[in-house]
């Protein structure tokens, strides 16, 4: 779509197939592993054909990046409609379209005020956002600029996942957080693994990482935290684990890394809890329909107990609070679980 709609009609003479070619070819190579590709090229179309709509979005990056998520009739999403208008009301009418097209497909927000929902646009929530596409406030930057050295790319967090040894692990994610890009991190693991669930591919590899990233949680930092709609810092953990344990697809061998991560004092008694939560959130217990998985009961009543065999030394931890006292008593519920032979 991309290229047909939108560059094709761009390239009317020779002349324009090579001025587009060389200004890829050098942004390529210094960008390869830090952009989405098809992203570069799209842009680069922008900078060679339309140069004043290149210059200007740097200046309205908090416009363009980011999902729609717009209620009917809503004022942000006609205040984006009016700024469009205005930044390409000056287009010549024959590259009008071609450049609209290449627009909508690199901003979502962009397709979704100009197409309103027509098939063939790309649209992501903002879980989903990967690692190195121009509407990922995190990276619009690079489009810009040949180089930003103290950026998290693409080439270092596949690193990381893939092929770092698992003694530099701890040490890489300390030093990301403290230089404010574990969240950013955390995205991109995210967006890595989502499409793989219940593949077990990399299945090795992601008990590692859990094993490495889930005992030093509490010593990682939200570095979104200031902004008012950062994602709670404690939910990225819940989804992080939960993206990761489902691309194994079998049952028993997820409770098994979980009970390994369990049995890890390492690991604070809330963050247990928290990742319990999610599992039981996945296996439906306690509903009170058919739907409930019952044949995983007996998995998660372990958990608990390994939970509930620390309450005693929790109850009395500075660290953990009284809080976390009550959500153990929470989780076990006794007033449901009291007919299940494993609860004692």
């Amino acid at each position: 779509m991309l290229f047909h709609a939108g560059i094709k009609p761009l390239l009317t003479t020779v002349r324009d197939v090579i001025r587009l070619n060389n200004t890829i070819s050098l942004k390529y190579a210094f960008l390869a592993s830090e952009v989405d590709i098809s992203d570069l090229i799209g842009i680069t179309a922008i900078q060679v054909f339309a140069p004043h709509i290149y210059s200007s979005l740097p200046l309205y990056k908090e416009n363009f990046c980011g999902s729609p998520q717009y209620p009917s009739g809503n004022q942000e999403e006609q205040e984006l409609k009016t700024l469009y208008d205005n930044i390409t009301q000056d287009l010549d009418e024959h590259i009008k379209k071609p450049v609209t097209e290449v627009l909508c497909y690199l901003f979502p927000k962009v397709s979704s005020i100009i197409k309103k929902g027509i098939s063939g646009v790309r649209y992501h929530n903002s879980s989903s956002q990967r690692l190195g596409n121009i509407y990922n406030a995190n990276y619009f930057d690079r489009y810009f600029s040949l180089s930003l050295d103290n950026s998290l790319s693409i080439k270092e967090a596949q690193n990381i996942i893939l092929f770092m040894n698992e003694e530099q692990i701890k040490e890489t994610l300390l030093r990301l957080d403290a230089k404010k890009q574990i969240t950013l991190f955390l995205d991109y693991l995210n967006a890595f693994f989502a499409p793989l669930k219940k593949t077990d591919k990399y299945k090795e590899r992601i008990v590692s990482l859990l094993l490495q990233i889930i005992p030093i949680w509490k010593e990682l930092h939200d570095a979104d935290a200031a902004n008012l709609f950062s994602y709670p810092w404690t939910w990225r953990m819940m989804n992080t684990v939960d993206c990761l344990l489902w691309v194994i697809n079998d049952e028993h061998e997820r409770y098994l890394l979980l009970e390994n991560i369990f049995k890890n004092p390492n690991v604070s008694t809330s963050i247990k809890i928290r990742v319990l939560m999610g599992y039981e959130k996945s296996h439906k217990r306690f509903l009170e329909s058919d739907e409930k998985e019952k044949e995983y009961d007996e998995h998660i009543f372990k958990l608990d107990n390994v939970i509930a065999r620390n309450r005693g030394s929790l109850a009395g931890s500075y660290g953990e609070s009284i809080f976390s006292f009550f959500a153990i008593f929470e989780k076990l519920k006794p007033w449901k679980c009291w007919k299940q032979r494993d609860f004692r």
